[in-house]
């Protein structure tokens, strides 16, 4: 009685073993094995594949891989199916710039598109004013899941009509002006609310291209699936009066052009009476242009 009770706990182990079995995950175009991708079951459980790309798992299972830089792979069951190839994203390839892979971070801009150059399109544009804001809309169409770490613009110098003829305002880039992050509208697309109650000041190193404005670690802010706003605001003119360096405005930003279908799209806000509501920046839209603007994920 003893050896077929052992015998029976001996068989229903080796079933129980025998339903799970390996499977490899691969990129559809290289065929190179894809490590740490996250097969979720849909049932709260789900497992990372290997360094090899390999994963165990069960026949009746269903499966999602939304894995970055691919498109979303699901099955209802994964019956005999021992390969899984995952088709790169071509949204991810154009829109969105994948960098540091290996630190766990992502890198998100606006792709220069070299078929709508223009001499009106691209440069530096004018400097805010002290009553105005401008937005850029970071979309996620890629449904990146990561939290924003750091926002980096690309300030400039900018020119002034003089007698009629242009001079260059020098060292504009390295004046200071006001950065936050804003929530987006789900009705009509808008900046809504800012993320922090107090705007993070920004200025440019001298000798530097673009300024950094990280985010204080417990602040950090998910990378929400409607995107989010980059909102860029001036200090009034007392405050450049005093800090200024002898500039009285803030920097121009580098702007480029944009694919016609791009998501990068920009808003402003002029303030009057402590009064005011967004509505689209109608030159960049039709120039299909937006300030260079970057943001960084930590995944």
């Amino acid at each position: 009685m003893k050896k077929l009770l052992f015998l029976i706990v001996i068989t229903t182990s080796l079933i129980g073993y025998a339903q799970y079995r390996s499977v490899v995950i691969q990129d559809a175009n290289s065929g190179a094995l894809l490590s740490n991708v996250f097969l979720d079951f849909l049932d709260g459980t789900g497992v990372y594949t290997s360094n090899k790309g390999i994963a165990l798992i069960k026949d009746n299972n269903c499966l999602k891989i939304n894995h970055l830089g691919y498109e979303i792979f699901t099955a209802n069951r994964l019956n005999n199916m021992d390969t899984i190839r995952l088709i790169p994203s071509a949204f991810i390839l154009s829109e969105v710039s994948i960098s540091n892979i290996k630190d766990k971070k992502i890198t998100v801009f606006p792709k220069r598109a070299l078929r709508n150059l223009g001499f009106s399109n691209i440069g530096t544009g004018a400097p805010l004013m002290y009553n105005e804001m401008n937005a850029i809309f970071i979309p996620n169409e890629a449904d990146l899941v990561g939290f924003i770490t750091e926002i980096i613009m690309y300030p400039t110098d900018y020119d002034i009509i003089t007698e009629g003829k242009f001079a260059r305002v020098k060292n504009a880039q390295y004046s200071a002006f006001k950065v936050n992050l804003y929530s987006v509208d789900s009705i009509i697309g808008i900046p809504l609310k800012p993320y922090f109650t107090e705007d993070f000041t920004a200025i440019m190193n001298k000798g530097e291209n673009s300024v950094t404005i990280k985010l204080p670690t417990d602040d950090y802010i998910k990378f929400p699936k409607e995107g989010i706003f980059v909102v860029l605001s001036s200090f009034n003119k007392d405050y450049y009066k005093t800090n200024g360096q002898g500039i009285l405005t803030s920097p121009a930003f580098l702007r480029i052009a944009t694919n016609k279908k791009s998501k990068f799209k920009q808003y402003k806000k002029l303030i009057i009476n402590d009064h005011g509501f967004w509505q689209r920046d109608e030159w960049y839209w039709s120039h299909h242009s937006v300030y260079f603007c970057k943001i960084v994920l930590k995944i």
